[in-house]
């Protein structure tokens, strides 16, 4: 037979019995809810802020075998507040793309040739408050409603669990709070 081959992007050996393992990608490429992410294009977005000097872009594995992102800023003088970033980046991209963790960093760690040292960025430890917590260092709230009955209290619990953040309120986005397609329907499911 003959072999066709497909340039996809992606890096990957064949071993001796012919089975194809695939390594990583040569182009930034993640996947977020299903669709493909350019982190580099996330990245030049994020740099659009004017309170942003430098800026990196990473996925992790996420538990339903998806991918989080991870955005890594340098402010400056002007720099915005997370959920000021937040609403400037929901303006200029699907809510997919939107980072759902962001780690202020002095300064981006560079290898030797001056290029931003991705495998160095490592991922932010969730239970840090400034990173986990809604307001003025989190996920994008205009205000803090709590919930006013049974139903939005057991509603807003389920999302808490999901969406491991809390508190949550009756008008909180759940997919700029780090949510995600899969999340959406466990949540919808359990509620």
């Amino acid at each position: 037979g003959r072999i066709i081959g497909f340039r996809t992007g992606d890096h990957g050996w064949l071993d001796d019995r012919g089975c194809l393992y695939v390594s990583g990608r040569r182009d930034r490429q993640v996947k977020v809810n299903g669709f493909p992410v350019q982190l580099n294009d996330v990245e030049s977005t994020i740099l659009d802020h004017p309170g942003i000097d430098a800026a990196a872009v990473k996925g992790f594995p996420a538990e339903h075998g998806d991918n989080t992102l991870v955005a890594y800023i340098v402010p400056n003088d002007q720099a915005p507040s997370r959920s000021d970033l937040r609403l400037f980046l929901t303006g200029k991209m699907p809510h997919y793309m939107l980072p759902g963790t962001f780690a202020e960093l002095t300064s981006l760690p560079l290898l030797e040739s001056g290029k931003v040292d991705y495998p160095g960025l490592e991922k932010p430890d969730a239970d840090e408050p400034e990173l986990n917590q809604p307001g003025p260092s989190g996920p994008v709230r205009e205000t803090y409603v709590a919930p006013r009955d049974s139903v939005e209290r057991a509603i807003a619990v389920i999302w808490e669990r999901t969406l491991k953040i809390s508190p949550i309120g009756v008008k909180d986005h759940f997919f700029e709070f780090g949510g995600d397609s899969l999340g959406a329907t466990q949540t919808v499911l359990e509620i």
